[in-house]
């Protein structure tokens, strides 16, 4: 449903924005939005270790249940990180043969092949490790969470580059931050989701434990977000140029997406896990499945600001 959602958008979306073609722009977003939903499965399986370490679960039995998982998505990031760099390219060099030494003369000339290559070695090397069934221990789990989260930042660091509106330093940090946050949180909570529906009885265990983490993450990606966009949209453009911005109203979009689901989050935490946790029958799958699709059209706004230019 979370993957759905967000291919869904990217794709569906992506040829209202650019001056490209219709089906490059959709491939473009849709294979951004798969390098996202990748990386976001891999650092949410990894954190799962740590989320149950208070239940009586063996690390393998669990990692068993979140494997899958993690290797789909690392799997996911390394096909949309290649896909996305031929996509790129094809946009770039529209009347050119596709050959091993364009991409190789892509990847050396522009920072966002670069990143696009080291996004790949990292998914790939994600991919091996989340395939061991050891990684279910916490040390090597500790280190998958570390290659899907530095794996995802030259991705989203090339995609913001030229819109940093002078402003490098910040973007880094903010655009570091939010990717952290949105990583830990939207990972999370689909790997943790995934874990309860298979194992009801780690919910009063899990589930407040992993309250406590998305809270931080959320203040992080709420506040990197404001940040971000502030710089990218505000200044040296005229009030008339950002409400007439594509851009803009992306971004707008993403921050109602947000707000619905901190709202959810917040019953989630106040309403719902008070009664798991003392035994009370609770609709937590439901809830968490509500959530998760309606994380997976964010991540889809998300991925179709790669397309859409910042305010004129």
């Amino acid at each position: 449903m979370f993957c759905t959602s967000a291919l869904v958008v990217a794709a569906s979306l992506a040829p209202l924005l650019g001056d490209t073609s219709d089906r490059i722009a959709s491939a473009v977003s849709a294979s951004r939005a798969g390098i996202d939903i990748g990386f976001a499965l891999v650092v949410g399986a990894a954190m799962q270790p740590g989320l149950a370490r208070a239940a009586e679960v063996r690390p393998d039995r669990l990692w068993a249940i979140v494997r899958p998982l993690a290797v789909t998505g690392a799997g996911l990031a390394a096909v949309s990180s290649a896909l996305h760099l031929y996509a790129r390219l094809v946009d770039a060099l529209p009347d050119s043969e596709v050959t091993i030494s364009a991409v190789g003369r892509y990847i050396g000339a522009l920072g966002v092949g670069k990143a696009l290559a080291a996004s790949f070695v990292l998914a790939v090397l994600a991919f091996v490790v989340a395939a061991n069934p050891r990684t279910g221990r916490s040390g090597y789990a500790t280190g998958l969470m570390m290659v899907g989260l530095v794996g995802m930042l030259p991705v989203a660091l090339s995609g913001h580059s030229a819109h940093d509106g002078g402003y490098v330093d910040i973007m880094v940090v903010t655009v570091a931050a939010h990717v952290i946050g949105a990583l830990c949180w939207v990972g999370g909570l689909v790997v943790t989701g995934t874990v309860l529906r298979a194992d009801r009885s780690l919910a009063a265990v899990m589930l407040p434990r992993f309250s406590r983490t998305a809270a931080i993450a959320a203040v992080t990606v709420g506040i990197s977000g404001v940040v971000g966009g502030a710089v990218v949209v505000v200044p040296g453009h005229s009030a008339a140029a950002i409400l007439g911005s594509a851009y803009t109203w992306l971004l707008v979009a993403k921050a109602v997406g947000l707000a619905m689901i901190l709202v959810s989050g917040a019953r989630l935490r106040f309403v719902v896990i008070p009664r798991i946790v003392a035994g009370r029958p609770a609709a937590v799958t439901s809830w968490v499945a509500g959530e998760i699709a309606l994380m997976g059209v964010v991540f889809g706004l998300a991925a179709l600001l790669v397309n859409a230019g910042p305010p004129a």
